[in-house]
């Protein structure tokens, strides 16, 4: 599944 990248991209999106 793709939940792991798409996780990862939200993080660094909170972070921004």
């Amino acid at each position: 599944t793709n939940e792991k990248l798409f996780f990862g991209s939200g993080t660094q999106l909170s972070v921004l």
